[in-house]
């Protein structure tokens, strides 16, 4: 018998959650990942993903 593992996808509103605590510097990646019970690969994952749009919106 096979066991299959269905990974869960992060929501949108806890993705923004991270991403506001972020830049409002509430914590180090690795806090941030403790706090929000996600992987610190998951945050770093998700800042190298809003990077460029973010410094975008930051400098306009």
């Amino acid at each position: 018998m096979e066991v299959v593992t269905i990974m869960s996808t992060y929501s949108n509103d806890l993705r923004r959650k991270v991403l506001t605590a972020y830049l409002h510097q509430e914590g180090s990646k690795r806090a941030l990942a403790r706090r929000f019970a996600v992987s610190l690969r998951f945050v770093r994952d998700l800042l190298k993903r809003y990077r460029v749009p973010l410094l975008f919106v930051i400098n306009s």
